[in-house]
C-alpha cells in the first residue's frame, strides 16, 4: 500500500501542475504589463486603440490645444469617448478648425491636411 507521505507528495505535484496550467493558459496575466506598470506611456498600448494613441502624438507634436472630430469618428462611440478622454487637457471643441479623420476617410472637403499617420489624419478646415 501507498504510504501517506507518497499520497501527499503526489497531491502537491498535481497542485503545482494545476497552478502552472492556470497561470499559463487561463489567466490573462502579462509580465510586460507588470514590468512596465510604472514606466511613462508604456501601458497605454494595452488599454487603448492605436488611433487614440496616435491622436495624442499629433496634438503634442503640432501643439494644438483644441480639436474636432469627423462624423465617422463621432459615430464610433468607443473612439469618440476615448479620443476626448485620453487627450485631456487638450479639449474637444466643435468650433475648432483642427479635425481628426480616419485614414480611410476621403470626405474632408476644404481641409488642408497637416499630417497623416498610420491610423489618423489631422487637418485644418
Amino acid at each position: 500500500m501507498l504510504s501517506i507521505k507518497k499520497i501527499k507528495f503526489f497531491f502537491i505535484i498535481v497542485l503545482c501542475l494545476q497552478l502552472f496550467y492556470v497561470y499559463n493558459n487561463r489567466s490573462n496575466f502579462s509580465y510586460d504589463v507588470f514590468k512596465n506598470s510604472f514606466s511613462k506611456n508604456k501601458t497605454e498600448t494595452y488599454a487603448l486603440s492605436p488611433e487614440v494613441i496616435e491622436s495624442k502624438y499629433f496634438l503634442t507634436e503640432l501643439n494644438i490645444n483644441t480639436f474636432n472630430l469627423s462624423d465617422n469618428i463621432k459615430g464610433n462611440v468607443y473612439l469618440y469617448q476615448r479620443l476626448i478622454e485620453f487627450n485631456y487637457p487638450k479639449r474637444f471643441d466643435q468650433k475648432s478648425k483642427f479635425y481628426f479623420f480616419l485614414v480611410e476617410e476621403n470626405n474632408y472637403l476644404n481641409c488642408k491636411l497637416f499630417k497623416a499617420g498610420k491610423y489618423l489624419k489631422i487637418g485644418k478646415c
